[in-house]
């Protein structure tokens, strides 16, 4: 579950958050007295049901409680990127939250404030979602998202590999086994894989709503925390449709027409959360 994160610089589409105590200037983090802040950290993304690591007792691999807190805050480690899952957080209908689950959250983000950890809560995909190998969306958008595939589509794994292949587990989604006897980052060349991300960013039914909806209640339900140090909308995603849209293999495609307009509309919503900005100090 844990992977060494060397540098925040490096995560894309943080949305910092201006909580008093943590500033950012010149595209750094520092604190009130200017200085530049310096981050170590891992990452704890939990990619199957329930979403989260457990806060409770201890295992190498499925907890973030407080004996791993107090592990990384003697190790030198001062930041968590923080998996907060969309099926985790929109766990059946749109609009149907969790509020289970963002208690959850909000119970690992103040044991690792409890030891100065610092937090990075990160919209966590790979692959869309579990039905191609991955996670990511809320099952409601893979639905949507169905109805809009080209009639042309090569269905999943095609063209990575035959779709006669594919084995199913006891839900009917692809079997771990199976998924695991490729690389999984071939499958984001699967035609299935790039048409639904092309649903996403043509705003399919209003999905850019969909995933503002789960920003701004994460945003609103953490936007007192001190040590969440912002948001990353959306982990890796990927090109689009490159089968019927080659361009998009070009440099900058993607991101001028389709991922920065729609972390536009994001980034208002989750502004839109926050509290005003501290005063400015007095001049003498």
């Amino acid at each position: 579950m844990f992977r060494f994160m060397a540098c925040l610089g490096l995560v894309l589409a943080v949305l910092a958050l201006a909580q008093g105590e943590i500033q950012t200037k010149n595209k750094k983090f520092v604190d009130k007295d200017g200085r530049t802040m310096i981050y170590r950290g891992q990452n704890a993304v939990f990619k199957i049901a329930p979403w989260l690591p457990s806060s409770k007792g201890f295992d190498a691999t499925s907890t973030l409680s407080r004996i791993d807190a107090k592990n990384l805050q003697r190790w030198g480690f001062n930041v968590i990127r923080l998996g907060v899952m969309w099926p985790g957080v929109e766990d059946g209908a749109e609009g149907a939250y969790s509020e289970d689950y963002l208690d959850e959250v909000d119970t690992i983000v103040k044991l690792l404030g409890e030891h100065d950890i610092s937090i990075v809560l990160d919209l966590h995909q790979d692959l869309f979602s579990r039905d191609f190998c991955g996670e990511g969306v809320a099952d409601y958008v893979v639905d949507t998202c169905k109805k809009y595939m080209p009639a042309d589509l090569q269905p999943f794994p095609a063209p990575v590999r035959n779709a006669s292949s594919l084995r199913m587990d006891e839900n009917g989604n692809p079997a771990l086994d199976w998924c695991l006897e490729t690389p999984f980052f071939k499958f984001y060349m699967a035609d299935e894989v790039g048409a639904m991300f092309q649903c996403l960013y043509d705003d399919r039914d209003g999905l850019w709503d969909s995933l503002g909806g789960f920003w701004q209640k994460v945003a609103s339900r953490f936007s007192d925390s001190k040590n969440v140090l912002g948001y990353e909308l959306i982990n890796e995603p990927w090109l689009g449709d490159i089968y019927r849209d080659k361009s998009l293999l070009l440099p900058k495609q993607t991101e001028s027409r389709y991922l920065q307009p729609m972390y536009e509309v994001t980034k208002s919503v989750c502004r839109s959360c926050l509290p005003p900005p501290p005063p400015p100090p007095l001049s003498h």
